[in-house]
């Protein structure tokens, strides 16, 4: 597994975020109107409309936040500005932020590392969302918990050119496991709970580790997952699905599954619910591209209600194309997300020939009147 450092991030200017409404506007930090973003919502808390908090520090260290109101954060961008349970990994007490039901939050420009939640329910490392959240241009990384370690949601989520990753599932202690309290062990990116909603576009998800189902995502029962325009690599779990495990109902429009381990079958996709899939790679995996089981009730069914323009390696998915892709490796650029590209003769290039996904590719480049497989468009410089 490749260790990717903070360094790897999409630089976002904010020099439109004056614009955003507001009834109110304040500075969070040392040189801030408050010194803590708690205390700036206990400020304002019971005011209508939403609360524009800008981060004046750069690094700001605070665990526990509760939001309650509707709230937006605003930093420079997620390269320079950090909001971080502790002073490093591994000694939190509690999650960065979480979001009650009735809540909305909104983060722009931000990085939320270092949680671990020490107190039932341990889910939710960088973020609990029981309301309303969405990301924009924002990382959730090296955060813990013993389920839903960056991200657990029941609320509605949405994330816009982010990254989630290196996030870790740790073992719940012996009380939990022995009590049935929670769902130990799954979702280390992310994970949704019934009746959540999970809307991701333009994003990475990589590098997370869970003990159990879904490395980098799970969507359980009764919740529902889209995903577009995203790359979902390196990613592991000891059970099914290290780069998903779906008992969901799950889109994927233009999605890249690669590079993902897991011991049991499935280590790309495991499909234990209700899947429409549409031109999407999964290829590299570890243990099996894609699995689906049908042995869990309705909601652990698995089965594949639409289906087009895929492409799956090893050939574990009825009906999509199959054999080698032709793919590079993944490559961390500076300041981008990660991205798996294809090679000139990829039988990727061109191969959608129904129906119509997004303009763009993961990075923005626009695809062309035949456009390729996955989350990665490839678009050759011409001659000059």
């Amino acid at each position: 597994m490749k260790t990717v450092v903070l360094s790897v991030f999409l630089i976002f200017s904010c020099s439109a975020v004056s614009a955003l409404p507001g009834n109110g506007v304040v500075t969070v930090g040392r040189s801030g109107m408050f010194i803590t973003l708690q205390s700036a919502l206990d400020a304002h808390a019971g005011e209508a409309g939403q609360l524009v908090i800008r981060l004046s520090d750069n690094v700001h260290t605070e665990a526990g936040v509760v939001i309650e109101g509707d709230v937006s954060i605003i930093g420079e961008s997620r390269g320079v500005s950090v909001i971080q349970a502790s002073g490093s990994r591994g000694e939190a007490s509690d999650r960065v932020f979480t979001v009650k039901k009735g809540g909305s939050l909104e983060l722009r420009g931000l990085t939320i590392r270092y949680g671990r939640p020490s107190e039932v329910p341990y889910r939710g490392g960088g973020i609990d969302n029981e309301g309303r959240l969405i990301m924009y241009d924002c990382a959730v990384a090296m955060n813990d918990a013993v389920y839903g370690a960056g991200i657990f949601t029941r609320g509605r989520t949405e994330l816009y050119n982010c990254a989630v990753f290196s996030n870790d599932i740790f073992p719940a202690p012996p009380a939990v496991r022995n009590s049935g309290t929670g769902c130990v062990g799954s979702g280390g990116g992310i994970k949704t709970e019934n009746g959540a909603d999970l809307y991701i576009e333009n994003s990475a998800i990589y590098g997370n580790s869970s003990i159990s189902r879904g490395g980098g995502i799970f969507v359980a029962c009764e919740s529902r997952a889209e995903i577009i325009n995203t790359t979902i690599i390196e990613n592991k779990c000891r059970k099914r699905g290290g780069g998903i495990c779906n008992k969901g109902d799950l889109l994927l429009n233009h999605v890249t599954l690669a590079f993902n381990k897991s011991i049991q079958r499935g280590s790309g996709l495991c499909n234990m619910g209700r899947l429409s899939i549409f031109r999407s790679l999964i290829t590299g995996n570890s243990y099996g591209d894609f699995v689906n089981i049908k042995a869990h009730g309705f909601y652990g069914e698995g089965f594949i209600e639409q289906q087009a323009d895929n492409f799956v390696a090893d050939g574990s998915l009825p009906g999509a194309a199959e054999g080698n892709p032709r793919i590079r490796k993944p490559v961390y650029y500076p300041g981008k997300l990660p991205v798996v590209r294809i090679k000139w003769f990829s039988p990727l290039r061109n191969a959608v020939i129904s129906g119509t996904g997004p303009e763009t590719d993961q990075r923005g480049v626009l695809r062309d009147m035949r456009p390729d497989i996955g989350a990665y468009e490839l678009r050759p410089v011409p001659w000059r």
